[in-house]
């Protein structure tokens, strides 16, 4: 079995791999986290049975303080070292933009497991604590990528900077006229964001000049999911099961075995 951690800004995505995904699990990510701490977290998430059948572990991450320290943790418990997806893992990708080292793990593997799976132009929303679109096009390179707050950063952003206005839980409001000053941010947010998608799924879609898919991803990604014809495709294991084919890729994890 494989283990693969999403390390992100907000949340730690890990998830089990054989034969399938067998579950995900998130938590937040904490910056200043002990390696005992990780390694509790761990044990928490993880059930009991499945930590002696795992063979392998495969991390990505976007932030690096946190990365060896839970990289630790995971060979303190399964006797593995977990392997660390690097610039260097995923050279083999072509990345059409400027600065190709900056474009983050999480969208390299974003894009890996989009086209491997529909080997056609991609366009990968992933909303975390950016709202990032992937463009991927028909040859599987990466395009480029379009960045904006993500959508608990905007809603953060406005009671953080507002004295009249609370704290307010990210969910679909059944009307865009707010009639509460929770319903209205609700409806701003996030009937403003689900415009914000379509309209940037077109514009990436016009620069790409081709027919593509439309994927979501990611913890808030769910939250826009009513609205049917946004995406095509919502894959909360997208990111991960990018690790995995990479970690394929480049002989860290031989796959399930019969």
């Amino acid at each position: 079995m494989l283990l693969a951690l999403d390390i992100g800004n907000s949340f730690t995505t890990l998830a089990v791999y054989d034969h399938g995904w067998i579950f995900q699990r998130r938590m937040h990510t904490h910056r200043n986290g002990s390696q005992v701490e990780y390694e509790r977290f761990l044990r928490e998430m993880i059930p009991t049975d499945v930590f002696s059948q795992l063979d392998a572990a495969v991390i990505g991450s976007v932030v690096p303080g946190l990365t060896l320290t839970i990289r630790d943790a995971i060979a303190s418990l399964i006797h593995c070292n977990a392997f660390v997806i690097t610039p260097a893992a995923y050279s083999y990708l072509r990345i059409n933009t400027h600065t190709p080292e900056e474009v983050g793990v999480d969208l390299i593997a974003n894009a890996v497991a989009a086209y491997s799976r529909h080997r056609k132009a991609c366009v990968i929303a992933d909303f975390e604590t950016a709202l990032s679109f992937t463009a991927v096009n028909t040859q599987g390179a990466i395009e480029g990528v379009t960045l904006v707050p993500g959508l608990q950063t905007a809603m953060r952003s406005l009671f953080s900077n507002t004295a009249q206005l609370p704290e307010t839980i990210i969910e679909a409001p059944t009307t865009v006229i707010g009639k509460s000053t929770h319903h209205a941010m609700q409806a701003g947010i996030i009937r403003g964001y689900t415009a914000l998608t379509r309209h940037l799924f077109e514009e990436i879609g016009s620069e790409l000049n081709t027919s593509f898919v439309r994927i979501g991803v990611g913890g808030l990604a769910y939250t826009l999911c009513n609205d049917t014809a946004l995406f095509d495709e919502f894959d909360p294991y997208l990111t991960v099961d990018g690790y995995r084919l990479l970690s394929q890729e480049i002989g860290v994890y031989r796959g399930p075995q019969p």
